[in-house]
């Protein structure tokens, strides 16, 4: 597979990644309408991820490869700079005049949007695979 398909096909699988996840966890949950809000939680996730993606996952990769940080460690590193904007907007700020002692109750939420960073980007890294690229100038 070329590179370029590679790289479409992470950036088509790798949002879906955490969508499938919530939804496994919400059937398995038990009760009656669980099914239907786990579709609808599937849906949520999934338009959120590939929004992201499409804005900050899209032009972080084609800069990290320009500039040929293509490790996973350096993936990894972004995922959690970029997954501190959700954090700092939708935990931090509206709570900011007493941020630390009132931080305590939403670390499950900060958790939870470190975690859905980590395994898209992983997932993106382990598809796409952009360290396997040749950056030498081939001569034709």
């Amino acid at each position: 597979m070329k590179f370029n398909q590679r790289r479409l096909l992470a950036f088509i699988i790798a949002p879906l990644v955490n969508s499938f996840v919530f939804l496994i966890f919400s059937v398995f949950s038990g009760g009656a309408n669980k099914l239907s809000e786990g579709v609808w939680l599937f849906l949520f996730t999934a338009l959120i991820s590939y929004i992201v993606t499409f804005f900050a996952g899209l032009p972080t990769h084609l800069i990290l490869n320009k500039y040929k940080f293509t490790k996973l460690i350096h993936y990894v590193f972004i995922g959690s700079l970029i997954s501190l904007l959700p954090i700092s907007y939708f935990v931090i700020y509206p709570i900011f005049p007493e941020v630390f002692p009132l931080l305590k109750p939403h670390m499950m939420q900060i958790a939870l949007f470190f975690s859905v960073a980590q395994v898209t980007v992983i997932s993106f890294w382990l598809i796409s695979r952009p360290d396997k690229l040749d950056f030498r100038v081939q001569k034709t």
